[in-house]
């Protein structure tokens, strides 16, 4: 009698340690479904990476990079171009073009569905900000930074949007050399599904 109540208590106590497990591991994929996260870049990684332009028909990805403009350290989204060994993230600022190598942030996410292109403008997109979830792409001097993309002939430029109430709002990138700046634009988004 003794052994069946020994049993009975060693079968609940591997049912609850094991609902434990299993909830705790349950609690631990919701916590990760934020919908996305910036990952150190290796090329690994990017299985995982957001796509988001195109280049002469190759994917350009998403990339968060530290800049460091006289004292101040800002945080500037940029374009990744992934090749086989290293990875390059070319950006704007002050319209000129910054090129890194390897030693920067890519966006990544476990539910590429989840990642929406909206079309905007300078004036809508004050309105979308209190609607959806922008992605946030880093910061400058009291700025915000968004991820945008534009249609240009048979490429899908990736760059940074800026909100900021001046002439400096919209799209900013660089293009074969060209800087290039936009009221019109789509923006990324996460829409949870």
């Amino acid at each position: 009698d003794s052994f069946k109540m020994k049993f009975v208590i060693l079968v609940s106590t591997l049912c609850l340690v094991v609902s434990m497990c299993d909830g705790g591991h349950s609690h631990h994929h919701h916590a990760h479904h934020i919908g996305f996260f910036w990952d150190d870049f290796k090329s690994s990684k990017i299985l995982k990476a957001v796509k988001g332009g195109r280049v002469n028909n190759e994917n350009r990805y998403i990339g968060l990079v530290k800049h460091v403009d006289g004292d101040k350290e800002l945080l500037i989204p940029g374009v990744v171009e992934a090749q086989s060994t290293k990875g390059i993230i070319t950006y704007e600022f002050n319209k000129q073009l910054q090129t890194v190598v390897d030693n920067f942030k890519i966006l990544c996410t476990d539910y590429p569905d989840h990642m929406e292109w909206i079309s905007t403008n300078t004036n809508d997109i004050k309105q979308l900000l209190h609607e959806k979830e922008l992605i946030p792409a880093g910061s400058g001097p009291e700025q915000k930074y968004y991820i945008g993309r534009i249609q240009s002939g048979d490429d899908l430029l990736l760059g940074k949007v800026v909100i900021d109430n001046n002439e400096g709002d919209g799209f900013h990138t660089i293009s074969n050399s060209k800087y290039i700046h936009k009221t019109n634009f789509e923006v990324l988004i996460h829409e949870m599904k």
